[in-house]
């Protein structure tokens, strides 16, 4: 008698995603960034309640939080820099898809890009318009790139809509140069919903402007961890100090990428992707950004030697 093994396939998982979208003009010089937080409608609610959670526990239901108010030696409630903290060591358990109970199976994308150069390729008339359809180009790139690196045949995407913070342009950006370019651009495993939408909202929610105070949060959320991104790759952090305690779960992420092959076996394995976009010949060049050491102090370096 012939014995017959069937092998039944795998269904994909598929996340139908919110995307919220910050930038940063100040990196360095002639250096932007765009950060992106893919967040899953199925996760959306336990994100949204453990940030609200967080902001009612340390009495800081009113302060818009960024990462360019941290100031001080202190992490403290005063501040709500405690918040930030925390809010920092729920993001990174969040954006695993294992490996711990808080794990949402989001998704952190960040692109560094110059600033300066030949914008005519983009089109447009006046300088404004050029420089934001650049801007509007570089974003495309950066979503095309997550969505390819970060999911496959077996975790599948549909993008339901992108939520940037307000809206510093002359325009509101385009969901004709974004995400209809986009959808021509894609693999098989992506798909653009056909009511998807580009939403700019204040990422105050103390403002008048907000509509939805949940969604800011999570705008805040995405400046949060794109400032910790940049401080653990670009700037110089003290061992204890304020900002570097602030930033610590990121670095320990962003530092696991070291383990080479044995990365995959991480729950942030796809789980986040920061490059740095450069120009070459007609095209880009796309590297990865290392993380900087932290800078110990001579009585620190005693105590660890």
């Amino acid at each position: 008698m012939t014995n017959f093994l069937f092998l039944t396939k795998r269904e994909p998982k598929i996340h139908e995603c919110l995307i919220f979208h910050d930038e940063s003009k100040r990196v360095f010089n002639n250096v932007w960034a765009h950060g992106v937080l893919f967040v899953p409608l199925s996760s959306y609610e336990k994100l949204k309640n453990k940030l609200w959670e967080l902001r009612r526990k340390y009495d800081c239901l009113d302060k818009k939080l960024t990462f360019k108010d941290i100031s001080g030696n202190k992490i403290t409630r005063t501040d709500c820099s405690i918040v930030i903290k925390e809010w920092i060591i729920w993001a990174t358990e969040a954006l695993r898809s294992k490996n711990s109970s808080f794990a949402l199976s989001c998704k952190l994308g960040i692109f560094f890009f110059p600033s300066s150069l030949s914008l005519n390729l983009y089109g447009g008339g006046s300088k404004d318009e050029k420089l934001l359809r650049y801007f509007e180009t570089l974003l495309r790139m950066l979503l095309k790139g997550c969505v390819h690196g970060l999911y496959d045949e077996n975790n599948q995407v549909v993008i339901k809509g992108l939520i940037s913070d307000g809206s510093p342009w002359h325009r509101s950006l385009s969901e004709t140069r974004i995400l209809e370019r986009l959808k021509r651009e894609l693999r098989d495993y992506v798909k653009i919903a056909k009511n998807a939408f580009i939403e700019e909202l204040p990422s105050d929610h103390k403002s008048k402007d907000c509509n939805d105070k949940d969604k800011a949060q999570m705008l805040q959320l995405i400046d949060l961890l794109l400032g910790s991104v940049i401080h653990c790759c670009f700037r110089d952090l003290k061992y204890s100090s304020k900002k570097e305690i602030i930033v610590r779960p990121v670095r320990e992420m962003l530092n696991k990428t070291k383990r080479g092959a044995g990365f995959r076996n991480s729950g942030y394995y796809k789980s986040f992707s920061i490059n740095m976009a450069i120009p070459k010949n007609s095209g880009w060049e796309f590297l990865p950004v290392d993380v900087k050491e932290v800078k110990y102090d001579k009585i620190q370096l005693k105590l660890f030697d």
